[in-house]
């Protein structure tokens, strides 16, 4: 499994995952978060979602939109 992580500011990363949050959704997922401090756009959100089995989205993230949702798996 391949998890995409989208929250890049790095305050809100630190409140979001505690270590032993991302202990446990390491232990079942390979975590690849968005470039943190720069913003993730629609147009990467819907580059990269085909890779990725689940997404963790947060405030400042694309909105998972029809568009987006409508990319080619």
């Amino acid at each position: 499994m391949k998890t995409l992580i989208t929250v890049t500011n790095p305050d809100l990363k630190k409140l979001l995952f505690s270590k032993r949050c991302l202990d446990l959704l390491t232990s079942v997922s390979e975590v690849c978060w968005a470039e943190e401090g720069k913003p993730y756009t629609d147009n990467q959100m819907k580059a990269d979602l085909p890779e990725f089995d689940a997404v963790i989205t947060g405030w400042g993230s694309p909105k998972l939109s029809a568009d987006v949702l409508a990319c080619p798996m």
